[in-house]
């Protein structure tokens, strides 16, 4: 059976290795068909989605992106991301505080909401400025850390 020689690469598109196939398969992920120059030392051979270029060494793996919570939560799992004196820090604020009793309101009328959304980041963030909460457990609570 022949075999056809790709080559691969990782996700900084750096050459990995040749990739033997049956060519009546399908090609290999992460490979192209032209080969990669020859490198030396700490060289490494990069793809460009055009053509290999040659760089000096291997470039720094780029920060991990922080997982986005777009979960939907019903008003009661929102409400358990807060402690119970929090809740109840929230409840006593909005006798006195218009921003919080609208926050408070709010958040009472919606079936379910996602933490990405705007208005629940802006009332999160809002709480935390006008002290109900810390600025700590604002971002716990936003990135969907459960109370402790």
């Amino acid at each position: 059976m022949t075999q056809v020689t790709f080559y691969g690469y990782d996700d900084q598109y750096i050459f990995t290795a040749p990739v033997s196939f049956d060519p009546y398969g399908p090609c290999p992920a992460n490979s192209v068909a032209e080969a990669p120059p020859a490198t030396t030392g700490t060289q490494v051979a990069q793809w460009t989605g055009a053509e290999w270029v040659v760089l000096a060494s291997r470039p720094p793996a780029p920060a991990p992106v922080p997982p986005v919570n777009d979960a939907v939560y019903t008003r009661l799992q929102f409400l358990f991301l807060f402690t119970p004196q929090e809740v109840i820090a929230i409840q006593t604020a909005s006798l006195t505080n218009d921003a919080v009793a609208y926050y408070n309101y709010m958040i009472n009328a919606v079936v379910t909401l996602q933490l990405t959304d705007t208005a629940v980041i802006n009332g999160v963030n809002m709480l935390a400025t006008e002290g109900v909460i810390t600025p700590e457990r604002a971002a716990q609570i936003l990135a969907g850390d459960p109370a402790p």
